[in-house]
């Protein structure tokens, strides 16, 4: 999922909060909401329980806009996915590709 997080960023565009920072997952936490201690792209609670606030609701673009929040039973769908896996492929070099055909044989 790393892979494909790092290559997507759509949550961080769409995010109409700006909640989601772009680039690379980091240890320091953004604010008090935030966890410490763990590398991972943290989410501004704060900015997105402001936009919230602000629209009476909940927005939930972020979640909408993941491939992996998807119904991959739709066809459509699936059509993504398979051109995201293709993408991630073309980028894995020959070493990356080798050890994941090794692990998925173990």
């Amino acid at each position: 999922m790393k892979e494909f997080c790092e290559q997507c960023d759509r949550c961080a565009d769409k995010c109409p909060a700006k909640a989601i920072p772009h680039g690379e997952p980091s240890w320091q936490p953004i604010n008090i909401s935030s966890i410490k201690g763990v590398k991972k792209w943290s989410v501004d609670g704060e900015k997105c329980f402001g936009y919230w606030s602000k629209i009476n609701s909940d927005c939930a673009v972020c979640v909408r806009v993941c491939p992996y929040t998807r119904d991959y039973s739709k066809r459509r769908n699936r059509r993504e996915r398979s051109a995201q896996v293709k993408r991630l492929v073309d980028r894995l070099t020959l070493s990356e590709l080798s050890f994941a055909s090794i692990a998925r044989s173990v």
